[in-house]
This record gives structure tokens, C-alpha cells and sequence, in this order.
């Protein structure tokens, strides 16, 4: 059954969304507080309306946009599992921009490095859900500031979230990539290792 999983791939909204799931409080506050001083609001309102976009984007918003890129995803697949061993650094990177969505690479012993990367990619289109969909929750809870100073608040907020969790994702990446450099070294040394012999008389 894992293996028949394996093999249909990998949606990468599931980690995506346990990741924002488990960091959802902490952004909530984080971006009430930028609407708090950039915005004409109390503490409480940036609060009630952070929680609110939030909880819009993250379940709503974010799902949206992955749907529309597995759509293309498949749409323009040749049912093809790729192999990135043998690719050059750059056909490697566009195979995994459009992998991302939903990662059905061959490479099995790098699958983790693998959602990493592509977790890293998808905080584009992410960001850009986000900002989108809690522009029209701000924009409504809290009109009484212009909206050309509201989407700056919210585009600002976002862009603050989202970095904090590019550096945790690229953290994560660097984490895998030495895991794997390990191995893969340990693995020439053996090939390399010559064997040593005893005589005996």
C-alpha cells in the first residue's frame, strides 16, 4: 500500500498545510501586529481580522491555488517519471519547479530533499494566495483605512510570514543536502576501500 503511494506521488499540499497549520498562531499575531502599527485599527480588531484572513488563506485560498497548479500539472504531463541523477543543474531546477505541486520523481532516496525543495518553490504561488485572499478579509474589517494602504499592510505582513518560512524551509533543505552528502560519501569510501589481506604460513 505505501509502495502503490509511493509511486501516485507525493501532494505537496499536505505537508504544505501541516506546516502552516502548526505556524498559524504564531503568524496570526505576528500579522495583527503589522496591521496594529501600519493600519488605523485597535489591537483587537487586528487580531480578529488577522485570525480571520488567515484562517481563510490558509484553508481556502492556498488549497485554491494548489488545485490550479496540479491542473496544469497534469495537463501537461507525459505520464513520465523523472530522474534528476542524470540532469544538469538547471533541468533539475525546472523539472522540480514543475514537479512541485505534486512530486512523482523516480529518485526515491531523496524524496525529502525533495519536498523540501519544492515546499521552497511553492511559497511563491503561496504567498501570492495569501495576499490575495486576506486583502479582501483586511479590506472589509477594517475599512476604514484606503484600500491602497491596506494591500501594502497586507503585502508587507505576507512577505514577512513567508520569509520566516523560506529560512525554516531552507533550513531544512541544507539539513537533507548534508544528510545526503554523507551518505554519498560514505558510500564512495567503501567502493573505493581497498581490502587488506593475511598471509599466513
Amino acid at each position: 500500500m505505501v509502495i502503490m503511494l509511493l509511486n501516485a506521488g507525493v501532494p505537496m499540499i499536505v505537508p504544505s498545510i501541516i506546516v502552516m497549520v502548526i505556524a498559524l498562531v504564531p503568524i496570526i499575531l505576528l500579522e495583527a501586529l503589522c496591521y496594529y502599527l501600519t493600519l488605523e485599527t485597535t489591537i483587537w480588531n487586528s487580531i480578529k481580522s488577522s485570525l480571520i484572513a488567515n484562517i481563510f488563506s490558509t484553508f481556502i485560498g492556498i488549497p485554491l491555488t494548489w488545485m490550479f497548479l496540479v491542473l496544469v500539472k497534469f495537463l501537461t504531463d507525459k505520464g513520465e517519471i523523472y530522474r534528476l541523477d542524470s540532469k544538469p543543474p538547471l533541468l533539475k531546477f525546472l523539472i522540480l519547479l514543475w514537479e512541485s505541486p505534486w512530486i512523482s520523481i523516480g529518485k526515491r532516496n531523496s524524496l525529502r530533499w525533495m519536498i523540501y525543495a519544492s515546499g521552497l518553490i511553492l511559497i511563491i504561488p503561496f504567498f501570492l494566495a495569501s495576499w490575495v485572499s486576506e486583502y479582501w478579509i483586511i479590506s472589509y474589517f477594517l475599512a476604514d483605512n484606503s484600500l491602497t494602504t491596506i494591500n501594502k499592510a497586507v503585502r508587507n505582513a505576507n512577505l514577512f510570514s513567508y520569509f520566516l518560512l523560506a529560512i525554516y524551509g531552507l533550513w531544512l533543505l541544507m539539513k537533507e543536502q548534508r544528510r545526503l552528502w554523507k551518505a554519498l560519501s560514505k558510500k564512495s569510501n567503501k567502493l573505493w576501500q581497498k581490502p587488506s589481506y593475511r598471509i599466513t604460513f
